[in-house]
């Protein structure tokens, strides 16, 4: 029977602990792309996440160009108002999302001016304008006429 020292169970655990954790540390990838549409033009803003760390989210610039710092084989997912969403897994440094119109998604939204939001979200008074009002012509204005408001309140 071999004799093992105290200071040579301490090393041997030791060694045993550093091969038990090197699994843990996934490899950490600066994951670079691009976020266009279907006819190829960059997308301004879209949200680039991780999917199972959503606190990991950067947005695209101006040219629709995105830098994240995310772990080998994670997902990331494109996000953007009026798109559909997409998810890809990350094997490489380079990745780049195509995204496709989603009109069906836009039915809901209430534009305020400084901010868009759904509808079930918004507090307060809401108006509608159908979409005939937007598309009419333009023709001069006459005096009768412009006492008919489309939206209250009005003030005349």
């Amino acid at each position: 029977m071999v004799k093992i020292s105290a200071s040579g169970i301490k090393y041997i655990a030791l060694l045993i602990a550093i091969f038990l954790s090197v699994p843990g540390y996934a490899e950490i990838l600066k994951v670079t792309g691009r976020v266009q549409d279907v006819e190829g033009e960059p997308l301004i803003g879209v949200s680039v996440v991780q999917k199972d760390d959503p606190k990991n989210a950067v947005v695209t610039d101006v040219n629709g160009t995105y830098n994240i710092s995310i772990k080998r084989g994670a997902t990331l997912t494109a996000s953007y108002i009026g798109f559909e969403t997409e998810e890809k897994k990350v094997n490489g440094t380079t990745l780049d999302f195509i995204l496709k119109e989603n009109v069906s998604a836009l039915d809901e939204l209430v534009v305020t001016g400084y901010s868009t939001q759904k509808k079930i979200s918004v507090l307060g008074a809401q108006s509608t304008l159908k979409m005939e009002h937007v598309k009419a012509p333009v023709k001069e204005p006459d005096t009768d006429e412009s006492r008919n408001c489309v939206l209250p309140p009005c003030h005349l």
